[in-house]
């Protein structure tokens, strides 16, 4: 990161916690980013296994694939090679993260009730990823989100290590938050899926790498429909996904959920819709957004729950990207 990038995120990052002055720390103090690891050959856009995912989407056209942000120019900018790295699919030094917020959700965790997931999600630095070192303990935000993230579903579900739900996780991304949930609760079958061909790619690719429950798997769009057809779905999440799309494809993905009848709906937005606590489609240029509930609501769904990100008022100011977590139940209509 050039220097000058990095007193913008200071300035950022200061300005959210109350200071207006930038403050920049000395160079040589800053964290550094840690070299990238396993930068594998078969993570190119010529691989075989991309291009059969690239002709089974172009031949399933839907209202999922009505991309505003995730179009093919997009998605050319990611490096497959380094995909856990700070891009679309995971800002890291972006978004007012600095090593200050890195540091504070680390010792959140670890003095919270989450210190047994921090301990079970483990870090090696694979593919990329913005981190630091503490206590000899690798730390990304992939790593402190999922913590985050299992903390809140192991609270509302009772969650164990023989739990057994069926969760569908839409916009899955390089599948960060499946291979969480499999290290910590082994049992949850997770079904992967993604708009964009490219991270159904990754995603199967890095479950794959991980060495993945056989129940934690990547399923093409395109068969996602027969998939749901032959068992229930539990719980559907998606994670700073569906507040990409445009208002064609949520209504997309939600006709979906309606049809299979499934009975909860986790939904995380980005901050930048009025800090979380709302959620919108993400447009063209130009075209006016359209605000989500209206459309869960005429499906059946209800939001039950609206909860920060982080319970303590303090780390929604100093933890890594702050946000809220929203819980829909479905209701008979």
């Amino acid at each position: 990161m050039k220097l000058d990038e990095y007193s913008a995120l200071e300035k950022k990052a200061l300005q959210r916690v109350g200071f207006f002055d930038s403050l920049l720390l000395p160079v040589e103090e800053r964290v550094p980013i840690a070299p990238s690891k396993n930068r594998s050959s078969e993570l190119n856009r010529k691989n075989g296994r991309l291009e059969e995912l690239r002709q089974q989407y172009s031949a399933y056209p839907c209202a999922a694939q009505m991309h505003s942000q995730w179009d093919e120019p997009f998605t050319q900018e990611i490096d497959l090679a380094t995909f856990r790295g700070d891009s679309a699919y995971m800002w890291q030094y972006r978004d007012g993260n600095v090593p200050l917020t890195y540091i504070a959700t680390y010792y959140h965790h670890r003095l919270s009730t989450n210190a047994d997931l921090l301990e079970e999600c483990t870090e090696d630095g694979s593919f990329g990823p913005y981190s630091l070192t503490l206590q000899n303990d690798l730390v990304t935000r992939d790593r402190l989100d999922s913590v985050t993230e299992l903390g809140f579903l192991r609270e509302l579900f009772s969650l164990n290590e023989l739990s057994q739900l069926r969760i569908l996780d839409i916009g899955s991304g390089y599948g960060r938050l499946a291979w969480r949930i499999n290290q910590c609760f082994p049992n949850i079958q997770m079904l992967c899926v993604d708009a964009v061909p490219e991270s159904a790619f990754l995603c199967e690719y890095y479950l794959t790498y991980r060495e993945a429950s056989p129940h934690v798997r990547m399923v093409p769009l395109p068969t996602l429909t027969t998939e749901l057809s032959q068992s229930p779905i539990d719980l559907a999440i998606a994670v700073n996904s569906l507040s990409e799309c445009t208002a064609a494809a949520m209504e997309w993905w939600l006709d979906l959920l309606e049809a299979h009848r499934v009975p909860y709906i986790m939904l995380v937005p980005h901050a930048a819709f009025e800090g979380g606590r709302e959620i919108y489609s993400t447009e063209l240029r130009g075209t006016e957004k359209i605000p989500m509930l209206p459309l869960l609501e005429r499906r059946g769904y209800r939001r039950t729950i609206m909860q920060p990100k982080y319970k303590e008022a303090a780390m929604q100011l100093y933890g890594v990207s702050p946000t809220y977590f929203h819980v829909f139940s479905r209701q008979s209509l």
